[in-house]
C-alpha cells in the first residue's frame, strides 16, 4: 500500500523534482530540515545573547552557547588534571574556562580549591586576590564560599584580605570563620582586635590546633599574664610536630620580635628557611629587630641581595616602609621600580610608589608613572583619576600650569575608586588653588565618606576657598555632629555660623569653647567677640576685643575685627567713632552676608555718605 501511494506521488511530482526527493528520500529530507536548523542554531550558538550573571549584579555578563560549551569542556580536563595530581595544568584549564565563562560561580570554587594544592604563591597570589573578590561579589557573600575564601587566602598568607572580606560580616561568623578571622588578627598585628574578639567568641570558634596556637603566642607576647611561661613551653613544644611545627615557628618569630628576642628570633627564622618556609615577611621581622639592637649597618648588608623574593604586592609594600623606617629613600625607590611590572596588578603598590615620587618630588619619573599607571588593567579604571591628578601634580611641578589645569579637570571627570586617594587628592587641589575641581571630586565622594569628619573637613575648606557660606554651614555641621569635641572642627562651624549671622546660641557656645582650650589665641578671641555680639552682650564684646593686638592678626582677621569694633560702636550708637572704623574694613576678606549686613547698616545710619560708600551699590 506505502509503494502504491509513493508510486502515485511521484507520478503527480514528476514535474517538481526537489518536492518528490522531499517526500520520498529520508535521507534528504533529514538534510534540508538541518540546513533549514543552521540558521536558527548559529544564531543561538554564536552570539553572546545568554545572561549568565545574577540578576542585579553589574556588570552584566552574557556569553554565548560556543562558551558554554568550551567553559564544559575546559572544565572536565582541569577536574581530569586534579585527580592526577597535574595542578599546573589544573589551573591553565580553570583559567581558560574562566575566560569563556566568568560568571560561572563553580568554576571559580574549581579554581580556588586548586589553589589550595601544590601551587606557587608567588605565582598565583594575584589571581587568588582576584578571584576570591569576584566569587564573593558573584553569590552575594556565601557563607559556605568566604569559608573556601578565607582557607585559601590563608593559605597564600593574604591574612590582610581575610579581613578585608571578613570584617562586614563579623556579627554572623560561622566556627570555621570566627577560626579565620582570630588568626587573621594576629598575623596582621592586631592584638589588641584579637583579645577583645577571643574574650567574645572563643567557645563559638572551631578550636582547631592552629588556633590554639595562635592564643598561646598571643599569651606570650602580649597578655602579661602568668601564663606566658607555659605558653612558651606550648609553643615550643610543638616545633617538632610535622603538622603545626612550621606555624609553630614563625610564631615564636612575632612572639621573638615582641619580646626584643634576637637570639630566639634568628633561630625560628633559620628554622623556618632550612624548611623552605620562609617569607620575607620574617626576614623583615628579623631585619628590624637588629636594627632594634643597634646593628642597623648588618641589617641593612643582609637586604642586599635579598634572601626571600617578595611573594606579593603586601611584601614589597612590608620592605619599602622597613627602608622608609631606616631614612633610605634611594633603596625605597630601587625596590619599588623593581618590583613594580611584577606585581602591576596591585593599586595599592602603584599608589605607595606615586606617594614616595610625590614625597621625594621627582616629578619628571612621576609623570611617567601616571602616563604607565593609566596603561595598566588596574588604571583604566581603579586608577584613572588619580593617575591625571599625578600627572597634573608633575606638570605643576614643572610649571607648566596650563598642562596640570588640563589634566585636573581630565581627573574631575572619573571617578575615584579608592576614596582615601580622591580625599588626599582634594585636599592637596585645595591648597594648591584649584577649590572648585577639589568640590567636584568632594561631591561624587559623600557616599562612602559621608561618615568621616576628615571629609567634612575637606568640603569646608574648599566652600572656604570658594566663598561659599551656605556650603561651610552645612559642612562644619555635619563635621561637628561627627567630632563635637575637636576644638578646630568647632572653630570652623563657629566661623561659619558668624559669616552667616545664624544660631548665635550656639555659636558663642562653640567660640567659648575654643577659647578655653586655646585662652591665648587672639583669632579665638575675635571670634568669640563676634560671637558675643549676635547675643547682644556687647560690653562683654568689647572688653575682650580691646585685649587684641591687631598687629598680630591676618589681614582676614583684620577685617573681621575691624567689622566687630565697627558693629559695637553701631549699637552703643557711636556713630562717628562707627564711621572712622568704617574705613578701616577691607571688603574684599569679607564674605558676602558680612558685606550684605555692612552695606546695609552703613545705608541706615549714613544715608547722605552711601553714594560715596558703595557707589555701585546704589545705582
Amino acid at each position: 500500500m506505502e509503494a502504491k501511494f509513493k508510486r502515485h506521488l511521484g507520478r503527480r511530482l514528476a514535474a517538481h523534482p526537489f518536492l518528490y526527493l522531499l517526500v520520498v528520500d529520508r535521507w534528504f529530507r533529514a538534510a534540508f530540515c538541518g540546513f533549514l536548523m543552521l540558521p536558527v542554531f548559529l544564531a543561538l550558538f554564536l552570539p553572546r545573547i545568554w545572561t549568565k550573571s545574577p540578576p542585579g549584579f553589574r556588570p552584566i555578563i552574557k556569553v554565548s552557547g560556543l562558551d558554554l560549551a568550551q567553559a564544559w569542556s575546559l572544565k572536565r580536563s582541569a577536574l581530569k588534571s586534579m585527580a592526577a595530581g597535574r595542578y599546573e595544568e589544573a589551573n591553565y584549564s580553570w583559567m581558560a574556562a574562566l575566560i569563556n565563562n566568568p560568571a560561572d560561580a563553580g568554576l571559580l570554587r574549581g579554581a580556588l580549591k586548586n589553589y589550595l594544592s601544590n601551587v606557587d604563591p608567588k605565582k598565583y597570589g594575584g589571581a587568588v586576590a582576584r578571584h576570591s573578590g569576584w566569587l564573593l561579589a558573584l553569590t552575594a557573600t556565601n557563607l559556605t564560599d568566604l569559608e573556601l575564601v578565607a582557607q585559601v587566602l590563608a593559605r597564600f598568607g593574604r591574612s590582610d584580605l581575610v579581613l578585608d572580606f571578613l570584617e562586614p560580616q563579623k556579627k554572623a561568623l560561622t566556627p570555621k570563620l570566627e577560626a579565620a578571622y582570630l588568626k587573621a588578627l594576629l598575623f596582621e598585628g592586631r592584638v589588641g582586635s584579637f583579645s577583645n574578639r577571643w574574650n567574645l567568641v572563643s567557645r563559638k570558634a572551631a578550636m582547631d590546633e592552629e588556633l590554639r596556637l595562635c592564643h598561646a603566642a598571643w599569651d606570650s607576647g602580649w597578655s602579661g599574664a602568668r601564663t606566658q611561661p607555659d605558653s612558651l613551653r606550648m609553643l615550643r613544644a610543638a616545633l617538632d610536630d610535622s603538622g603545626p611545627g612550621i606555624l609553630a615557628a614563625r610564631l615564636l618569630l612575632i612572639v621573638a620580635c615582641r619580646r626584643l628576642d634576637l637570639i630566639e628570633c634568628s633561630q625560628m627564622l633559620d628554622r623556618l628557611t632550612a624548611c623552605q618556609a620562609d617569607t620575607l615577611l620574617d626576614h623583615i621581622g628579623y631585619w628590624r629587630l637588629l636594627a632594634l639592637h643597634g646593628r642597623k649597618d648588618e641589617a641593612v648588608r643582609f637586604t642586599e641581595p635579598l634572601p626571600k623574593q617578595p611573594a606579593s604586592a603586601k611584601e614589597v609594600i612590608a620592605l619599602t616602609g622597613l627602608y622608609q623606617e631606616w631614612a633610605l629613600p634611594d633603596h625605597v625607590q630601587r625596590v619599588l621600580k623593581r618590583f613594580l611590572a611584577e606585581f602591576e596588578g596591585s593599586a595599592e603598590l602603584w599608589i605607595t610608589y606615586a606617594e614616595t615620587l610625590l614625597t621625594s618630588r621627582d616629578w619628571d619619573e612621576l609623570r611617567r608613572l601616571a602616563l604607565q599607571m593609566r596603561n595598566q588593567p588596574t588604571g583604566q579604571n581603579d586608577l584613572a583619576a588619580y593617575s591625571h591628578f599625578l600627572e597634573g601634580r608633575a606638570e605643576l611641578g614643572l610649571s607648566r600650569h596650563f598642562h596640570a589645569a588640563a589634566a585636573f579637570q581630565k581627573m574631575a571627570e572619573w571617578d575615584f575608586h579608592h576614596p582615601g586617594l580622591g580625599l588626599r587628592a582634594a585636599r592637596d587641589l585645595i591648597q594648591l588653588g584649584y577649590a572648585e575641581l577639589a568640590r567636584q571630586v568632594l561631591s561624587k565622594l559623600e557616599p562612602p565618606l559621608g561618615r568621616v569628619s576628615e571629609y567634612w573637613n575637606a568640603v569646608f575648606h574648599a566652600a572656604e576657598k570658594l566663598r561659599q557660606p551656605d556650603l561651610m554651614v552645612s559642612a562644619g555641621a555635619r563635621a561637628f555632629e561627627l567630632r563635637p569635641n575637636d576644638p578646630v572642627v568647632a572653630n570652623n562651624y563657629a566661623a561659619a555660623l558668624l559669616i552667616q549671622r545664624q544660631k548665635p546660641e550656639a555659636a558663642v557656645g562653640l567660640t567659648l569653647f575654643v577659647l578655653t582650650r586655646f585662652p591665648h589665641s587672639l583669632p579665638a578671641v575675635v571670634n568669640h567677640a563676634a560671637a558675643l555680639l549676635r547675643n547682644e552682650r556687647v560690653q562683654e564684646a568689647e572688653a575682650l576685643l580691646k585685649r587684641v593686638k591687631t598687629g598680630q592678626l591676618s589681614e582676614s582677621q583684620r577685617a573681621l575685627y575691624h567689622l566687630n569694633r565697627f558693629e559695637i560702636c553701631v549699637k552703643r550708637e557711636r556713630y562717628e567713632e562707627a564711621w572712622l572704623r568704617s574705613g578701616l574694613i577691607d571688603l574684599r576678606h569679607l564674605y558676602s552676608p558680612q558685606v550684605r549686613w555692612f552695606e546695609d547698616t552703613c545705608k541706615r545710619i549714613f544715608p547722605a555718605s552711601a553714594t560715596l560708600l558703595f557707589p555701585r551699590s546704589t545705582d
